[in-house]
Protein backbone atom coordinates (compact mmCIF):
# COMPACT_ATOMS: atom_id res chain seq x y z
CA UNK A 1 0.00 0.00 0.00
CA UNK A 2 1.18 3.53 -0.91
CA UNK A 3 1.75 6.55 1.70
CA UNK A 4 -0.81 8.54 2.02
CA UNK A 5 -0.39 12.73 1.37
CA UNK A 6 -0.38 13.22 5.47
CA UNK A 7 1.70 10.28 5.72
CA UNK A 8 4.69 11.60 2.97
CA UNK A 9 3.94 15.26 4.69
CA UNK A 10 5.13 14.11 8.12
CA UNK A 11 8.14 12.34 7.18
CA UNK A 12 9.37 15.24 5.48
CA UNK A 13 8.19 17.59 8.03
CA UNK A 14 11.11 19.40 10.65
CA UNK A 15 11.69 18.02 13.74
CA UNK A 16 11.34 21.31 15.03
CA UNK A 17 10.27 25.11 14.25
CA UNK A 18 13.82 26.23 12.72
CA UNK A 19 14.61 29.89 12.13
CA UNK A 20 15.40 28.77 8.24
CA UNK A 21 11.95 26.82 7.56
CA UNK A 22 10.09 29.10 4.96
CA UNK A 23 8.04 31.82 5.61
CA UNK A 24 5.01 32.90 3.69
CA UNK A 25 3.35 36.45 5.17
CA UNK A 26 0.39 37.55 4.05
CA UNK A 27 -0.43 40.89 2.89
CA UNK A 28 -2.98 42.57 4.73
CA UNK A 29 -6.10 43.57 1.89
CA UNK A 30 -8.90 45.63 2.02
CA UNK A 31 -9.90 44.35 -1.61
CA UNK A 32 -10.00 40.84 -1.53
CA UNK A 33 -9.30 38.47 -4.91
CA UNK A 34 -11.70 37.03 -7.21
CA UNK A 35 -11.37 33.48 -7.11
CA UNK A 36 -11.12 32.80 -10.56
CA UNK A 37 -7.98 30.81 -11.16
CA UNK A 38 -6.55 34.02 -13.17
CA UNK A 39 -4.32 35.58 -9.91
CA UNK A 40 -4.34 38.50 -12.08
CA UNK A 41 -6.13 40.70 -9.02
CA UNK A 42 -4.10 43.69 -8.35
CA UNK A 43 -3.89 42.76 -4.69
CA UNK A 44 -1.56 39.95 -5.57
CA UNK A 45 0.73 42.23 -6.70
CA UNK A 46 1.41 43.50 -3.62
CA UNK A 47 1.58 39.82 -1.77
CA UNK A 48 5.71 38.66 -1.30
CA UNK A 49 6.32 35.32 -3.51
CA UNK A 50 7.87 32.31 -1.63
CA UNK A 51 9.02 29.49 -4.07
CA UNK A 52 8.84 26.38 -2.22
CA UNK A 53 10.59 22.78 -3.37
CA UNK A 54 8.58 20.19 -4.06
CA UNK A 55 10.61 16.19 -4.00
CA UNK A 56 9.72 13.35 -5.57
CA UNK A 57 8.00 11.12 -2.78
CA UNK A 58 6.11 8.28 -4.56
CA UNK A 59 8.41 5.23 -6.24
CA UNK A 60 10.76 5.54 -7.89
CA UNK A 61 12.42 7.89 -5.97
CA UNK A 62 15.32 10.24 -8.08
CA UNK A 63 16.35 14.49 -8.11
CA UNK A 64 13.33 15.35 -9.37
CA UNK A 65 12.03 18.55 -8.31
CA UNK A 66 8.90 20.55 -8.55
CA UNK A 67 9.10 25.09 -7.80
CA UNK A 68 5.70 25.71 -6.06
CA UNK A 69 5.35 29.71 -6.16
CA UNK A 70 3.07 30.86 -3.62
CA UNK A 71 1.35 34.15 -2.13
CA UNK A 72 -0.91 34.64 0.90
CA UNK A 73 -3.08 37.42 0.92
CA UNK A 74 -5.38 38.53 4.19
CA UNK A 75 -8.24 40.65 5.21
CA UNK A 76 -10.26 40.99 8.75
CA UNK A 77 -11.70 37.98 8.12
CA UNK A 78 -10.48 35.40 5.54
CA UNK A 79 -7.27 34.23 4.15
CA UNK A 80 -6.34 33.70 0.30
CA UNK A 81 -3.60 31.92 -1.19
CA UNK A 82 -2.28 31.99 -5.13
CA UNK A 83 -0.15 28.94 -6.10
CA UNK A 84 1.23 28.45 -9.39
CA UNK A 85 3.48 24.99 -10.25
CA UNK A 86 4.63 23.54 -13.99
CA UNK A 87 2.63 20.61 -15.05
CA UNK A 88 3.13 19.61 -18.68
CA UNK A 89 -0.36 18.12 -19.23
CA UNK A 90 -3.47 18.80 -18.26
CA UNK A 91 -5.50 16.04 -16.36
CA UNK A 92 -9.30 16.80 -15.22
CA UNK A 93 -10.69 13.10 -15.65
CA UNK A 94 -10.44 10.98 -12.85
CA UNK A 95 -10.88 6.90 -12.76
CA UNK A 96 -13.39 7.61 -15.63
CA UNK A 97 -15.57 3.85 -15.66
CA UNK A 98 -14.31 2.45 -18.76
CA UNK A 99 -15.91 -0.37 -21.19
CA UNK A 100 -14.58 -3.42 -21.42
CA UNK A 101 -15.39 -5.55 -24.31
CA UNK A 102 -13.78 -8.89 -23.00
CA UNK A 103 -16.00 -8.56 -19.58
CA UNK A 104 -18.44 -7.02 -20.60
CA UNK A 105 -18.90 -4.58 -17.96
CA UNK A 106 -17.58 -1.34 -17.00
CA UNK A 107 -13.99 -0.90 -14.94
CA UNK A 108 -12.14 1.47 -13.51
CA UNK A 109 -10.00 3.48 -15.81
CA UNK A 110 -6.44 4.50 -16.11
CA UNK A 111 -7.11 8.54 -16.20
CA UNK A 112 -6.20 10.17 -12.85
CA UNK A 113 -6.93 13.89 -12.55
CA UNK A 114 -4.08 16.66 -10.84
CA UNK A 115 -4.58 17.71 -7.91
CA UNK A 116 -3.18 20.20 -5.49
CA UNK A 117 -3.14 19.63 -1.17
CA UNK A 118 -2.49 21.87 1.52
CA UNK A 119 -2.01 20.55 4.92
CA UNK A 120 -2.24 22.99 8.01
CA UNK A 121 -1.55 22.37 11.60
CA UNK A 122 -4.26 21.71 13.84
CA UNK A 123 -3.52 19.51 17.18
CA UNK A 124 -0.54 17.69 18.34
CA UNK A 125 3.25 18.19 16.64
CA UNK A 126 2.93 19.32 12.72
CA UNK A 127 6.94 18.95 12.49
CA UNK A 128 7.67 15.75 13.92
CA UNK A 129 7.41 12.14 12.26
CA UNK A 130 3.80 11.26 13.19
CA UNK A 131 5.05 7.69 12.31
CA UNK A 132 6.92 7.82 15.54
CA UNK A 133 2.92 7.47 17.10
CA UNK A 134 2.35 10.92 18.14
CA UNK A 135 -1.47 11.77 17.61
CA UNK A 136 -1.86 14.45 15.43
CA UNK A 137 -4.82 16.21 13.73
CA UNK A 138 -4.23 17.99 10.15
CA UNK A 139 -6.41 20.15 8.31
CA UNK A 140 -6.22 19.70 4.43
CA UNK A 141 -7.20 21.34 1.81
CA UNK A 142 -7.64 19.29 -0.68
CA UNK A 143 -8.29 20.41 -4.31
CA UNK A 144 -8.86 18.57 -7.69
CA UNK A 145 -8.86 19.37 -11.37
CA UNK A 146 -11.73 17.06 -12.34
CA UNK A 147 -13.98 16.56 -8.89
CA UNK A 148 -14.23 19.64 -7.11
CA UNK A 149 -12.53 22.66 -9.49
CA UNK A 150 -15.84 23.14 -11.59
CA UNK A 151 -17.65 23.82 -8.45
CA UNK A 152 -15.10 25.86 -7.11
CA UNK A 153 -14.14 24.36 -4.13
CA UNK A 154 -11.38 22.15 -2.37
CA UNK A 155 -12.60 19.07 -0.61
CA UNK A 156 -12.21 20.07 3.00
CA UNK A 157 -11.06 17.21 5.48
CA UNK A 158 -9.06 16.34 8.38
CA UNK A 159 -6.17 13.38 8.71
CA UNK A 160 -6.43 12.04 11.82
CA UNK A 161 -2.98 9.93 13.03
CA UNK A 162 -3.42 7.51 16.24
CA UNK A 163 -1.69 4.80 17.53
CA UNK A 164 -5.00 2.54 18.13
CA UNK A 165 -7.11 1.72 15.19
CA UNK A 166 -10.15 4.25 15.47
CA UNK A 167 -13.56 3.68 15.16
CA UNK A 168 -14.36 3.93 11.17
CA UNK A 169 -12.36 3.77 8.15
CA UNK A 170 -8.79 3.79 8.65
CA UNK A 171 -5.37 2.32 6.87
CA UNK A 172 -1.92 1.67 8.74
CA UNK A 173 1.33 2.05 8.00
CA UNK A 174 4.55 1.01 10.17
CA UNK A 175 5.73 3.41 12.55
CA UNK A 176 9.15 4.05 13.24
CA UNK A 177 9.34 1.50 15.36
CA UNK A 178 7.56 -1.15 13.39
CA UNK A 179 4.58 -0.66 15.53
CA UNK A 180 1.50 0.36 13.30
CA UNK A 181 -0.11 4.25 13.07
CA UNK A 182 -3.40 4.33 11.91
CA UNK A 183 -4.54 7.07 9.52
CA UNK A 184 -7.93 8.51 9.32
CA UNK A 185 -8.84 11.10 6.57
CA UNK A 186 -12.67 11.88 6.92
CA UNK A 187 -13.98 14.65 5.04
CA UNK A 188 -15.42 17.45 7.11
CA UNK A 189 -19.33 17.38 8.44
CA UNK A 190 -22.07 18.69 5.71
CA UNK A 191 -22.58 17.45 2.03
CA UNK A 192 -19.50 16.52 0.08
CA UNK A 193 -18.48 18.35 -3.24
CA UNK A 194 -18.59 15.13 -4.91
CA UNK A 195 -20.71 12.51 -5.35
CA UNK A 196 -20.03 9.08 -6.48
CA UNK A 197 -22.16 6.60 -9.01
CA UNK A 198 -21.07 3.07 -9.13
CA UNK A 199 -20.23 2.14 -12.71
CA UNK A 200 -23.98 1.20 -14.91
CA UNK A 201 -24.71 -2.49 -15.15
CA UNK A 202 -25.33 -2.41 -19.01
CA UNK A 203 -23.66 -0.17 -21.70
CA UNK A 204 -24.54 3.03 -22.70
CA UNK A 205 -21.73 4.87 -23.29
CA UNK A 206 -17.68 3.75 -23.56
CA UNK A 207 -17.18 6.44 -21.53
CA UNK A 208 -19.18 6.92 -18.14
CA UNK A 209 -18.29 9.35 -15.31
CA UNK A 210 -17.28 7.40 -11.84
CA UNK A 211 -17.49 10.97 -9.85
CA UNK A 212 -20.27 13.72 -9.85
CA UNK A 213 -20.33 17.42 -8.85
CA UNK A 214 -21.85 17.74 -5.36
CA UNK A 215 -23.22 21.03 -3.81
CA UNK A 216 -21.04 21.28 -0.63
CA UNK A 217 -22.82 22.45 2.49
CA UNK A 218 -21.28 22.70 6.36
CA UNK A 219 -17.96 22.38 6.97
CA UNK A 220 -17.63 20.81 4.13
CA UNK A 221 -18.09 24.11 1.94
CA UNK A 222 -15.34 26.10 3.69
CA UNK A 223 -12.47 26.57 0.61
CA UNK A 224 -13.07 28.44 -2.15
CA UNK A 225 -10.62 27.12 -5.09
CA UNK A 226 -10.64 27.61 -8.60
CA UNK A 227 -7.50 26.22 -10.67
CA UNK A 228 -6.74 27.14 -14.30
CA UNK A 229 -4.28 24.99 -16.83
CA UNK A 230 -2.50 26.76 -19.71
CA UNK A 231 0.78 26.56 -21.67
CA UNK A 232 2.06 23.90 -18.87
CA UNK A 233 1.35 25.34 -15.68
CA UNK A 234 -1.44 25.39 -12.89
CA UNK A 235 -2.57 28.62 -11.70
CA UNK A 236 -4.50 28.24 -8.31
CA UNK A 237 -6.56 30.13 -5.88
CA UNK A 238 -7.84 29.52 -2.29
CA UNK A 239 -9.74 31.04 0.10
CA UNK A 240 -11.07 30.53 3.16
CA UNK A 241 -12.61 32.43 6.33
CA UNK A 242 -9.91 32.91 9.06
CA UNK A 243 -12.46 31.42 11.92
CA UNK A 244 -15.06 28.74 10.24
CA UNK A 245 -16.44 28.41 13.46
CA UNK A 246 -15.91 24.71 12.97
CA UNK A 247 -13.95 22.25 15.08
CA UNK A 248 -12.79 20.31 12.16
CA UNK A 249 -10.80 23.55 10.81
CA UNK A 250 -7.70 25.25 11.98
CA UNK A 251 -8.63 28.65 13.24
CA UNK A 252 -5.88 31.10 11.87
CA UNK A 253 -5.18 33.62 13.59
CA UNK A 254 -3.45 36.77 12.76
CA UNK A 255 -1.42 37.36 15.99
CA UNK A 256 -0.17 34.03 15.80
CA UNK A 257 1.73 32.15 12.66
CA UNK A 258 0.70 28.46 11.41
CA UNK A 259 2.53 25.50 9.85
CA UNK A 260 1.44 24.08 7.08
CA UNK A 261 3.02 22.49 3.40
CA UNK A 262 2.42 21.64 0.03
CA UNK A 263 1.72 18.61 -2.35
CA UNK A 264 1.02 18.84 -5.89
CA UNK A 265 -0.23 15.35 -7.39
CA UNK A 266 0.16 14.97 -11.48
CA UNK A 267 -2.25 12.56 -12.83
CA UNK A 268 -1.07 9.85 -10.35
CA UNK A 269 -3.57 9.47 -7.97
CA UNK A 270 -0.91 9.51 -5.09
CA UNK A 271 0.75 12.35 -4.24
CA UNK A 272 3.91 13.07 -6.36
CA UNK A 273 5.83 15.84 -5.40
CA UNK A 274 5.49 17.49 -1.38
CA UNK A 275 7.26 20.55 0.39
CA UNK A 276 8.96 20.20 4.12
CA UNK A 277 7.43 22.34 6.56
CA UNK A 278 6.83 26.10 5.60
CA UNK A 279 5.08 28.87 8.24
CA UNK A 280 2.26 31.26 7.54
CA UNK A 281 2.36 34.33 9.09
CA UNK A 282 -0.07 37.54 9.06
CA UNK A 283 0.76 41.39 8.50
CA UNK A 284 -0.92 42.75 11.73
CA UNK A 285 -3.43 44.77 11.55
CA UNK A 286 -1.91 48.90 11.37
CA UNK A 287 -1.22 50.66 14.63
CA UNK A 288 -3.79 53.47 15.70
CA UNK A 289 -1.80 55.58 16.57
CA UNK A 290 -4.43 58.58 16.52
CA UNK A 291 -6.11 56.52 19.34
CA UNK A 292 -2.63 56.29 21.30
CA UNK A 293 -2.41 59.97 21.37
CA UNK A 294 -5.82 60.74 21.75
CA UNK A 295 -6.10 58.27 24.65
CA UNK A 296 -2.98 59.31 26.56
CA UNK A 297 -3.50 62.96 26.22
CA UNK A 298 0.01 62.97 24.65
CA UNK A 299 1.53 63.34 20.75
CA UNK A 300 3.51 60.31 19.82
CA UNK A 301 6.76 59.88 18.11
CA UNK A 302 6.69 56.84 15.32
CA UNK A 303 9.62 54.98 14.58
CA UNK A 304 9.62 53.21 11.44
CA UNK A 305 12.16 51.10 11.54
CA UNK A 306 10.62 49.50 14.39
CA UNK A 307 7.00 50.15 13.90
CA UNK A 308 6.89 51.80 17.31
CA UNK A 309 4.73 55.02 18.60
CA UNK A 310 6.09 56.28 21.66
CA UNK A 311 4.89 58.59 23.61
CA UNK A 312 6.69 60.51 26.91
CA UNK A 313 5.48 62.44 30.04
CA UNK A 314 8.89 64.40 31.35
CA UNK A 315 8.90 64.49 35.09
CA UNK A 316 9.41 68.60 35.38
CA UNK A 317 6.91 69.05 37.86
CA UNK A 318 9.56 67.87 40.84
CA UNK A 319 13.01 69.31 41.07
CA UNK A 320 15.42 66.54 41.15
CA UNK A 321 19.50 66.30 42.14
CA UNK A 322 21.65 63.62 42.07
CA UNK A 323 24.57 63.75 43.93
CA UNK A 324 23.86 67.72 44.36
CA UNK A 325 24.11 67.91 40.37
CA UNK A 326 20.22 68.95 38.99
CA UNK A 327 18.71 66.39 36.66
CA UNK A 328 16.52 67.65 34.01
CA UNK A 329 13.86 65.12 32.39
CA UNK A 330 16.02 64.56 29.40
CA UNK A 331 18.86 62.75 31.53
CA UNK A 332 16.31 60.14 32.81
CA UNK A 333 13.36 61.84 34.47
CA UNK A 334 11.16 61.17 31.62
CA UNK A 335 8.16 58.73 31.59
CA UNK A 336 7.02 57.15 28.87
CA UNK A 337 4.90 53.84 26.81
CA UNK A 338 5.89 52.51 23.94
CA UNK A 339 2.96 50.71 21.67
CA UNK A 340 3.42 47.94 18.81
CA UNK A 341 0.56 45.60 17.33
CA UNK A 342 1.15 42.91 18.98
CA UNK A 343 1.10 39.02 18.38
CA UNK A 344 -1.59 37.36 20.46
CA UNK A 345 -3.59 40.79 20.30
CA UNK A 346 -4.41 43.95 18.67
CA UNK A 347 -1.53 46.11 20.32
CA UNK A 348 1.51 45.29 23.00
CA UNK A 349 2.20 48.09 25.16
CA UNK A 350 5.72 48.43 27.33
CA UNK A 351 6.60 51.94 29.74
CA UNK A 352 8.49 52.91 32.28
CA UNK A 353 7.17 55.42 34.79
CA UNK A 354 9.43 57.85 36.66
CA UNK A 355 8.04 57.65 40.23
CA UNK A 356 8.23 59.14 43.69
CA UNK A 357 8.05 57.29 47.26
CA UNK A 358 4.30 58.41 47.61
CA UNK A 359 3.30 58.12 43.96
CA UNK A 360 4.69 54.28 43.69
CA UNK A 361 1.46 52.58 45.32
CA UNK A 362 -1.55 54.18 44.08
CA UNK A 363 -0.27 54.24 40.12
CA UNK A 364 0.57 50.48 40.79
CA UNK A 365 -2.83 50.15 41.98
CA UNK A 366 -4.63 51.57 39.34
CA UNK A 367 -2.18 50.03 36.13
CA UNK A 368 -3.01 46.40 37.79
CA UNK A 369 -6.94 47.23 38.03
CA UNK A 370 -6.24 48.47 34.41
CA UNK A 371 -4.98 45.06 32.76
CA UNK A 372 -1.69 46.29 33.36
CA UNK A 373 1.02 43.71 34.09
CA UNK A 374 3.95 46.00 36.46
CA UNK A 375 6.91 44.11 35.72
CA UNK A 376 10.04 46.03 37.76
CA UNK A 377 10.54 48.74 40.29
CA UNK A 378 13.73 49.77 41.32
CA UNK A 379 15.64 52.94 41.60
CA UNK A 380 18.39 54.65 38.78
CA UNK A 381 20.40 56.76 40.93
CA UNK A 382 22.37 57.13 44.02
CA UNK A 383 21.88 60.54 46.19
CA UNK A 384 18.47 61.23 44.76
CA UNK A 385 17.36 63.73 45.98
CA UNK A 386 13.67 63.38 46.40
CA UNK A 387 14.22 59.64 46.04
CA UNK A 388 12.64 58.40 42.82
CA UNK A 389 11.54 55.29 41.60
CA UNK A 390 11.15 53.47 37.84
CA UNK A 391 7.79 51.47 37.72
CA UNK A 392 8.09 49.31 34.61
CA UNK A 393 4.99 48.39 32.91
CA UNK A 394 3.65 46.02 30.06
CA UNK A 395 0.64 44.89 28.72
CA UNK A 396 -1.35 43.31 25.57
CA UNK A 397 -4.87 43.60 24.38
CA UNK A 398 -6.88 46.36 22.29
CA UNK A 399 -5.29 49.48 21.54
CA UNK A 400 -7.69 52.04 22.62
CA UNK A 401 -7.82 49.66 26.16
CA UNK A 402 -3.98 50.10 26.82
CA UNK A 403 -3.61 53.64 26.05
CA UNK A 404 -6.33 54.46 28.47
CA UNK A 405 -4.48 52.34 30.96
CA UNK A 406 -1.17 54.75 30.42
CA UNK A 407 -3.49 57.52 31.03
CA UNK A 408 -5.10 56.88 34.40
CA UNK A 409 -1.54 56.27 35.45
CA UNK A 410 -0.24 59.48 34.35
CA UNK A 411 -3.49 60.91 35.57
CA UNK A 412 -2.85 59.35 38.97
CA UNK A 413 0.56 60.68 39.29
CA UNK A 414 -1.11 64.37 38.25
CA UNK A 415 -3.49 64.07 41.00
CA UNK A 416 -1.13 63.17 43.93
CA UNK A 417 1.24 66.06 42.07
CA UNK A 418 -1.66 68.26 42.73
CA UNK A 419 -2.65 67.65 45.93
CA UNK A 420 0.88 67.47 47.50
CA UNK A 421 3.78 69.35 45.12
CA UNK A 422 6.61 68.32 47.44
CA UNK A 423 6.76 64.93 47.88
CA UNK A 424 6.82 63.70 51.55
CA UNK A 425 9.93 61.33 53.03
CA UNK A 426 7.92 58.86 54.82
CA UNK A 427 4.39 57.34 55.24
CA UNK A 428 3.14 59.79 57.83
CA UNK A 429 2.69 56.78 61.00
CA UNK A 430 3.65 57.34 63.96
CA UNK A 431 6.79 55.62 65.32
CA UNK A 432 6.42 52.38 67.21
CA UNK A 433 6.87 51.83 70.78
CA UNK A 434 10.36 51.39 71.87
CA UNK A 435 9.68 47.58 72.92
CA UNK A 436 9.13 44.87 70.59
CA UNK A 437 6.59 41.72 71.51
CA UNK A 438 6.02 39.98 68.70
CA UNK A 439 4.04 36.57 69.53
CA UNK A 440 4.92 33.58 67.22
CA UNK A 441 1.63 31.58 67.34
CA UNK A 442 -0.72 34.18 64.86
CA UNK A 443 2.80 33.93 62.25
CA UNK A 444 3.21 30.25 62.62
CA UNK A 445 -0.70 29.82 61.76
CA UNK A 446 -0.46 32.04 59.06
CA UNK A 447 2.67 30.80 57.20
CA UNK A 448 2.14 27.10 58.35
CA UNK A 449 5.91 26.46 59.36
CA UNK A 450 7.98 27.50 63.08
CA UNK A 451 9.42 30.91 62.99
CA UNK A 452 12.38 32.47 64.24
CA UNK A 453 12.13 35.47 67.09
CA UNK A 454 14.82 37.47 68.59
CA UNK A 455 14.32 40.77 70.90
CA UNK A 456 10.66 40.34 70.58
CA UNK A 457 11.13 40.26 66.37
CA UNK A 458 9.38 37.16 64.12
CA UNK A 459 10.80 36.01 61.11
CA UNK A 460 9.31 33.64 59.01
CA UNK A 461 11.70 31.67 55.91
CA UNK A 462 10.14 29.96 53.37
CA UNK A 463 12.59 27.98 50.97
CA UNK A 464 12.11 27.71 46.95
CA UNK A 465 14.93 26.15 44.24
CA UNK A 466 16.33 26.90 41.11
CA UNK A 467 19.18 26.22 39.46
CA UNK A 468 22.32 28.85 38.02
CA UNK A 469 24.34 28.52 35.37
CA UNK A 470 27.15 25.59 37.46
CA UNK A 471 24.45 23.24 37.67
CA UNK A 472 24.48 23.96 40.77
CA UNK A 473 20.40 23.52 42.60
CA UNK A 474 20.25 26.42 45.02
CA UNK A 475 17.57 27.19 47.65
CA UNK A 476 16.65 28.30 50.78
CA UNK A 477 19.56 29.42 52.46
CA UNK A 478 21.72 30.44 49.43
CA UNK A 479 18.79 33.48 49.10
CA UNK A 480 15.85 31.67 47.06
CA UNK A 481 12.90 32.30 49.79
CA UNK A 482 10.27 34.35 50.79
CA UNK A 483 10.34 36.09 53.87
CA UNK A 484 8.88 37.66 56.48
CA UNK A 485 9.93 39.76 59.40
CA UNK A 486 7.59 41.32 62.48
CA UNK A 487 8.61 44.26 64.85
CA UNK A 488 5.98 45.64 66.94
CA UNK A 489 3.17 44.74 69.08
CA UNK A 490 -0.09 42.95 68.51
CA UNK A 491 -1.85 46.38 67.92
CA UNK A 492 1.08 47.94 65.91
CA UNK A 493 3.17 45.98 63.88
CA UNK A 494 5.26 46.50 60.70
CA UNK A 495 6.56 44.32 58.13
CA UNK A 496 9.30 43.75 55.64
CA UNK A 497 10.04 40.96 53.59
CA UNK A 498 10.40 39.25 50.11
CA UNK A 499 8.23 37.16 47.36
CA UNK A 500 10.04 34.95 44.99
CA UNK A 501 8.03 34.34 42.59
CA UNK A 502 8.36 31.83 39.63
CA UNK A 503 6.42 32.97 36.18
CA UNK A 504 3.16 33.61 36.26
CA UNK A 505 2.98 34.61 39.92
CA UNK A 506 4.11 37.90 40.37
CA UNK A 507 1.10 39.87 39.22
CA UNK A 508 -1.38 37.70 41.55
CA UNK A 509 0.91 38.89 44.27
CA UNK A 510 1.22 42.26 43.82
CA UNK A 511 -2.76 42.61 43.56
CA UNK A 512 -3.22 40.91 46.66
CA UNK A 513 -0.44 42.57 48.64
CA UNK A 514 -2.09 46.01 47.15
CA UNK A 515 -5.87 44.83 47.63
CA UNK A 516 -4.63 44.95 51.66
CA UNK A 517 -2.43 48.17 51.39
CA UNK A 518 0.91 46.37 51.54
CA UNK A 519 3.30 48.85 50.18
CA UNK A 520 5.54 47.20 47.32
CA UNK A 521 9.24 48.80 47.19
CA UNK A 522 10.85 47.10 45.04
CA UNK A 523 11.21 43.94 42.01
CA UNK A 524 13.62 42.79 40.58
CA UNK A 525 16.25 39.96 40.08
CA UNK A 526 18.82 38.72 42.25
CA UNK A 527 20.38 36.15 40.35
CA UNK A 528 21.98 35.45 36.73
CA UNK A 529 20.34 33.14 33.83
CA UNK A 530 18.58 30.71 36.53
CA UNK A 531 16.60 28.42 35.66
CA UNK A 532 13.94 28.69 36.63
CA UNK A 533 13.89 32.24 36.45
CA UNK A 534 13.12 33.96 39.95
CA UNK A 535 11.99 37.87 40.66
CA UNK A 536 11.83 39.02 43.89
CA UNK A 537 8.98 41.03 44.85
CA UNK A 538 10.09 43.23 48.53
CA UNK A 539 7.33 44.87 50.87
CA UNK A 540 6.71 47.02 53.60
CA UNK A 541 3.41 47.05 55.74
CA UNK A 542 2.29 48.35 58.92
CA UNK A 543 -0.90 47.57 60.57
CA UNK A 544 -2.43 45.36 63.68
CA UNK A 545 -0.40 41.77 63.39
CA UNK A 546 -3.80 40.02 62.09
CA UNK A 547 -4.41 42.44 59.75
CA UNK A 548 -1.07 41.94 58.03
CA UNK A 549 -0.73 37.88 58.98
CA UNK A 550 -4.08 38.10 56.66
CA UNK A 551 -2.53 40.09 53.61
CA UNK A 552 0.91 37.62 53.48
CA UNK A 553 -1.74 34.43 53.68
CA UNK A 554 -3.75 36.09 50.95
CA UNK A 555 -0.27 36.98 48.66
CA UNK A 556 0.80 33.36 49.45
CA UNK A 557 -2.95 31.56 48.64
CA UNK A 558 -2.77 33.31 45.31
CA UNK A 559 0.80 33.00 44.30
CA UNK A 560 0.33 29.03 45.17
CA UNK A 561 -3.02 29.12 42.92
CA UNK A 562 -0.69 30.25 40.06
Amino acid sequence: MRPTLATILLLLALPVLRADEPELRATRTDLAPTIDGDGGDPAWARATALRAVGKRVMPPLDDVRVAIDVRALHTATHVYLLVGWDDPTENVTHKTWTWDDAKQAYVEGPDREDMFSVALEHTGPFDADMLDGKPAVWDVWHWKAGRTNPQGYAMDKTHRYTREKPEGKAVSHPATDGSPVWIARPEDAGDSVERKQPAPGAKSEPLVPQFLPGTPTGSAADVSAKGRWSHGRWTLELARRLDTGYADDTRLDLARHCRFALATFDHTGNMDKATRTLVLTFDPPPLDRAAIDERTGAKGAWFEAECVHKVTFPRADVPVTVDGETMPPFMGLTSWAAFRAGKTAEAMVMGDLVLFADEVDPVMSVALENGLAVTALHNHFSFDDPKVYFMHLGGEGATAALATAVRRCVDRVREIRGATPVPPRTFGAAPLAGTSAIPIEPIERAFGTRPAAKDGMVKVVLGRTTRVPCGCEVGKEMGVNTWAAFRGTTEVAIVDGDFACLAGELQPVLKALRAAEIHVVAIHNHMEAEEPRVLFLHYWGRGTLEQLCTALRSALDAQRAK
